[in-house]
């Protein structure tokens, strides 16, 4: 049944009698050239499979290529097919990392698998009534059609059904699970003032996202009038009328910096459009690239304006002193920049300030800049890969304890 039904490329490893066998199970697989979810579940079960008591074998509901110690689940009524898996290889923790992931929430709950502890790591911003707000407006300006007109017509009942969604998801993840981990313990505040949720505060931890070094110890690099961008070109999940306007603020300045976003996106072509319109020069386009870290290496800051479940680019461009900038609109931001010292925070929605204080930054001299950036690489030490598995590692001996 299950053969025909779920899929693995290396079938049941064959360390499995000795190991405690732990599940990662997400909505897409876990590759290293992906996003936030998929990349951080690809390095932590790569470290956490380095251990001597654990083996973590991931799952997901899309489907692709073939993965090591991988299986993929079909994406409507998981349960029976997922439980069939927990008890032939005798798993002891399910891991569901999600944003919110209300259907995964729900099939969960139907395992009724005995001597399985169940805990949802959420990926995540704690989605507040203003942020369902802002999705609401952006899916009913961005769809076309008689699906427009509806959302349109019907906005209010159609925002109080993303809001209810997403708290919903919240409330089912918490009630129904050991324990519901955050990536940082800045969001437990703002999940705490969900209706309901104050009583489940003991379940509620968090766990901060990896990050892999490739460099042995802290560098300096040739620096060049960079500003760097690194995201998928999506207008509302990355913010991008920010990140135009405060650069139009910039270029108003005749700055010597040019803006280099290096991504792409179902938005690519609106992007090209507005940097035309806005009559932006000191812009390039980029798209995908493989090797990101060449362009951390030359700029000299990076442009952070979305919310961030944990901010990736934030970490990864501190290994290679590209000083990051960022709204202080979500709470683990704190966690990765402190400001002035390592990066600059700027109060939420204030592009005025944003623009300001990045053209004071671009006239600082190099000395001043240099202890930022050295600053920033010891800071980013403690999300190192290997510490955060080490983490995860006494984490499941506590469960299992």
């Amino acid at each position: 049944m299950m053969e025909n039904e779920c899929i693995t490329s290396q079938g049941l490893d064959t360390g499995l009698q000795l190991k405690t066998i732990v599940f990662f199970f997400s909505y897409y697989a876990p590759v290293p050239n992906r996003g936030g979810v998929e990349r951080v579940v690809f390095n932590l079960k790569n470290a956490l499979n380095k251990s001597e008591k654990y083996m973590v074998y991931s799952l997901s509901i899309d489907s692709g290529e073939n993965l090591e110690n991988h299986f993929y689940l079909p994406p409507h009524n998981f349960s029976r097919i997922l439980k069939a898996l927990i008890e032939k290889m005798q798993v002891k923790i399910l891991i569901c990392h999600v944003n919110i992931g209300l259907n995964i929430v729900n099939e969960v709950k139907k395992l009724d698998c005995k001597n399985l502890h169940i805990y949802h790591h959420h990926h995540g911003i704690v989605a507040t009534p203003e942020y369902c707000f802002s999705l609401t407006v952006h899916s009913a300006k961005n769809t076309s059609g008689i699906a427009k007109i509806i959302k349109i017509l019907f906005f209010p009942l159609y925002f109080c059904y993303i809001l209810l969604n997403a708290y919903r998801g919240f409330l089912n993840g918490v009630k129904n699970s050991e324990g519901y981990i955050l990536l940082s313990s800045y969001f437990k505040s703002d999940l705490l003032r969900l209706p309901g949720i104050k009583k489940y505060e003991n379940k509620i931890f968090s766990m901060t996202n990896p990050h892999v070094f490739s460099t042995d110890g802290y560098k300096r690099y040739d620096k060049e009038k960079l500003v760097l961008f690194v995201g998928r070109i999506h207008y509302h999940d990355k913010n991008i009328p920010a990140l135009l306007d405060i650069w139009k603020r910039i270029e108003k300045q005749n700055t010597e910096y040019t803006l280099c976003i290096v991504g792409d996106g179902a938005d690519r072509k609106r992007l090209e459009k507005d940097i035309a319109r806005l009559g932006l020069k000191h812009v390039r386009l980029e798209g995908m690239q493989k090797n990101v870290a060449d362009y951390y290496k030359k700029a000299s800051f990076l442009f952070l304006t979305s919310q961030e479940g944990w901010g990736l680019v934030l970490v990864e461009a501190m290994e290679y002193g590209c000083i990051p900038f960022a709204f202080d609109s979500y709470s683990s931001a704190k966690e990765i920049i402190l400001d002035k010292k390592n990066g600059f925070l700027v109060p939420p929605k204030n592009n005025a300030l944003y623009a300001d204080t990045a053209l004071a930054s671009f006239s600082m001299e190099e000395k001043e800049l240099e202890p930022m950036r050295k600053t920033g690489y010891e800071h980013i030490k403690q999300f190192d890969v290997e510490t955060v598995a080490a983490r995860w590692e006494a984490f499941f001996d506590e469960v299992l304890a």
